[in-house]
């Protein structure tokens, strides 16, 4: 893959704001981003970029700020899919279906749930095997900012919540939220008032909505047919350690041939062996941190025995699973 094709894949939103924010902060974002091009997946890219981003600037923070670089012009034609809606709750729910086209490293993903008049807006950052708070914080600032824009009026969450600890210092949270949050929760979500998502959108513009849904709608289907690794990435994800995940059932999950999804992998420069392999390392590896039993992880996993398990996390780490089970 091409520096130009793996910087595109830290996912187009992410990718400006931090171009912008970068100027914003006088910093030059040639070096960072092509240290982020060269990383070999699109979660390390992300990881490395947000880790150089908070070491250059000196930014604990640099997730919340680099939300303050996006503006409307920036934040993709998805945004105008939402803008162009009658109310807010419309542009959230358009929001919510049009994540992939926006952020396309794996597993990302906003879904909106209402339970009487709460309205839970739940954040998946991609699943990656390392935490990052930073990519959280900035999706959260950009989701309130969004809600602000589209109704000319100061929405303030109900409740702001992360799945991340606690930082030190979280006044910059509460002055971008309105509200300070909770951290160590089960997720990273918003909760608002479902009267808010009554409002109307200033941008409304029925003809244009129409216009702008068609082209998203062509764009996601396209998505859904070309990226097959995401497909069998997303699948692997729900069905590994409940039902068999090889090729063969994967494929015909997906109404096609082994030999077709093999292929239609292939040209996209991987294999369902490398896929199996990663999605297991990402869920192998949040589960030891999190200190579960070695036999439990290695039967989530779908490993053949405890042999193959060991021989795989010492692939990945070069540690015994008991070693980075009991890291502190």
């Amino acid at each position: 893959m091409t520096q130009r094709e793996n910087a595109e894949n830290l996912g187009s939103v992410v990718l400006e704001a931090a171009r912008a924010g970068m100027g914003a902060l006088g910093l030059d974002p040639a070096p960072l981003l092509a240290r982020a091009a060269a990383a070999p997946d699109r979660w390390t890219a992300l990881v490395g970029l947000f880790r150089d981003l908070e070491a250059a600037s000196g930014d604990p923070a640099i997730g919340l700020h680099l939300a303050l670089a996006l503006e409307p012009q920036i934040y993709h034609y998805v945004l105008y899919v939402a803008l162009s809606g009658a109310t807010l709750g419309d542009a959230l729910g358009q929001i919510a279906r049009y994540v992939p086209l926006m952020e396309n490293y794996p597993g990302a993903s906003l879904t909106m749930a209402r339970r009487g008049r709460l309205v839970t807006l739940a954040l998946a950052d991609g699943g990656g095997s390392e935490p990052l708070p930073q990519l959280s914080e900035f999706a959260l600032v950009a989701v309130v900012r969004f809600c602000r824009w589209i109704t000319a009026h100061p929405v303030t969450p109900l409740e702001v919540r992360f799945h991340h600890p606690r930082p030190a210092d979280v006044g910059e949270h509460a002055r971008l939220f309105g509200r300070e949050p909770r951290f160590s929760e089960r997720d990273s979500a918003l909760v608002l008032d479902a009267r808010d998502l009554r409002r109307p959108s200033v941008h409304a513009d029925e003809a244009l909505h129409a216009l702008h849904k068609d082209f998203a709608e062509t764009r996601l289907m396209g998505l859904a047919q070309d990226d097959v690794r995401l497909r069998t990435e997303a699948h692997l994800r729900a069905e590994l350690g409940r039902r068999r995940c090889e090729i063969g059932d994967v494929a015909r999950a997906f109404g096609m041939s082994e030999r077709t999804l093999q292929r239609r992998l292939a040209v996209l420069g991987t294999s369902f062996s490398e896929v199996l392999d990663d999605v297991r390392r990402a869920q192998v590896l949040k589960a030891l941190a999190r200190g579960d039993a070695l036999d439990a992880v290695a039967a989530g996993a779908a490993f053949s025995g405890y042999s193959a398990f060991y021989r795989a996390v010492k692939r990945w780490t070069g540690k015994a699973p008991s070693a980075l089970r009991d890291e502190p």
